[in-house]
């Protein structure tokens, strides 16, 4: 976690950054500059079975409600601003944080993701990783985003790179518009990894937007 140093006993925004892949790197907290030199109080959290972690990799499931208590627990501490708490994720940790856009109860004003707007085929091509039953088509909808749009609690930013082969904007778009759902898709150039860096300062400008009350 970063805490700036300056401005001690003033309550700061927030962000809670959710790492890609299945592990945490130290590359990933710097993915996270843009905010850092915002002056926002930053927490990369890791999940249960990873990093030496106690519990049972579940791939993107048993991690969402990891990642949601992470946003609970920086929303309580006394230095940040409870209202101005943001989550944003790359690859699985974009499919995470839009999941978190499902929950009604979390004290976060909205979410962003780059790369996280998978599909359930996401799973078909993997072969060791996969923790579930493939087979049991169930296991693969409920760890992904889209299929479950129309559940969405508050808006979540989606970006997603146009050479992006993996992405499914065009049908996260349709399914959020048939439910009238506050999702926001933005298509910038590069592809998986290269759009990460002007996705997260594109989702700072808006978390730096005053709130309308």
């Amino acid at each position: 976690m970063f805490r700036p140093e300056d401005g001690k006993g003033e309550r700061r925004p927030a962000l809670v950054y959710l790492h890609g892949g299945f592990a945490f790197g130290a590359g990933d907290f710097d993915d996270c500059r843009p905010f850092v030199e915002a002056g926002f109080v930053v927490l990369c959290p890791t999940f249960r079975g990873e990093n030496g972690n106690p519990g049972d990799f579940e791939m993107m499931f048993g991690e969402v409600d990891d990642a949601a208590e992470a946003v609970r627990w920086l929303a309580r501490q006394e230095y940040v601003d409870p209202q101005g708490v943001f989550v944003f994720g790359h690859s699985s940790g974009g499919v995470i944080s839009a999941i978190l856009s499902l929950y009604g109860d979390l004290p976060v004003r909205h979410t962003g993701s780059a790369g996280g707007l998978y599909g359930p085929d996401l799973f078909d091509a993997m072969t060791t990783t996969v923790p579930f039953d493939r087979r049991d088509g169930r296991e693969a909808k409920m760890r992904v985003f889209i299929g479950n749009i129309r559940w969405m609690k508050r808006p979540h930013y989606a970006y997603a790179g146009m050479a992006d082969s993996f992405m499914k904007g065009d049908t996260a778009e349709g399914e959020a518009k048939a439910a009238d759902a506050p999702l926001i898709v933005v298509e910038l150039a590069g592809d998986h990894h290269s759009t990460l860096n002007p996705a997260m300062r594109r989702y700072l400008e808006v978390c730096q937007q005053p709130q309308v009350r």
